[in-house]
């Protein structure tokens, strides 16, 4: 899909009352929407790894996706798993069953399972990882500026439960931390599947990098590996300087912390 789209970079006011005497001042804020792994396979029962009860939060996913559709100002973020389980992309995929790892084979490329659910599925500008054995390319300015200014969403592909590489994700998108920098967006509204893997994985590299993080709690869904992993993934995420909202709030507007 062609990444030559130029539109005016938009930016939202957000009016912060003053903590001490009750005054208003105005922080120049720019908003981008985050959506983790909403596919198939994860999302649905039926589907290869499925979150438990990822169906539930469907409606509110689907009102979301509408808004950020439709509301001009707002640059849209996704991220989805691509996994091949060949020896090329090994390397990336150490948590496949198949290397030894903790999952079984998911989101494989090709598949309706690595697909959005039709309730997030938008027009999307796809930045494909790099494999192991291919050279990392770099983005000029101009091709930066035509995919963040263009009106799709903006999916980076990943090997790896982290959107962002680490040592211990290795599979993280190469592309993703230039291009949300180049983006300028400071607030992030995230939402998506599974809280205490993806989801944090995202919120706490988007917190590290110096974003704002507003995490939409019921449009998220976790899956307690051991109990209570999801309660210690919020408190986490939270302890970390992500604030609340909900899928209510964010449709009239809110951020989380000036409501």
């Amino acid at each position: 899909m062609s990444i030559a789209v130029a539109a005016a970079i938009f930016y939202t006011i957000v009016s912060v009352p003053g903590t001490l005497t009750g005054e208003s001042k105005m922080l120049k804020t720019k908003l981008g929407a985050y959506d983790v792994d909403t596919q198939d396979d994860f999302m649905r029962s039926t589907g290869a790894l499925p979150v438990p009860n990822a169906e539930q939060i469907t409606p509110n996913l689907e009102k979301l996706t509408n808004y950020f559709s439709n509301t001009s100002g707002i640059v849209r973020f996704k991220s989805k798993d691509r996994h091949f389980g060949t020896e090329e992309w090994k390397p990336y995929e150490g948590e496949l069953a198949k290397w030894a790892g903790l999952f079984p084979m998911h989101c494989e490329s090709g598949t309706n399972g690595q697909e959005n659910i039709p309730e997030t599925a938008v027009e999307e500008i796809i930045i494909e990882n790099t494999s192991p054995i291919q050279e990392i390319r770099q983005y000029t300015s101009t091709e930066l500026d035509a995919i963040i200014n263009s009106r799709e969403a903006i999916t980076f592909e990943k090997q790896s439960y982290s959107v962002f590489p680490t040592d211990d994700c290795p599979g993280g998108n190469k592309y993703a931390e230039q291009i949300i920098e180049h983006s300028g967006v400071t607030d992030f509204i995230v939402y998506g599947v599974a809280t205490n893997i993806c989801v944090e994985a995202a919120v706490m590299g988007l917190l590290d990098s110096g974003k704002n993080v507003h995490l939409v709690t019921d449009a998220i869904q976790g899956i307690d590996i051991q109990p209570g992993d999801v309660d210690t993934s919020l408190q986490k995420m939270y302890a970390a300087g992500a604030k609340p909202i909900t899928t209510q709030e964010v449709l009239e507007g809110k951020l989380a912390g000036n409501i």
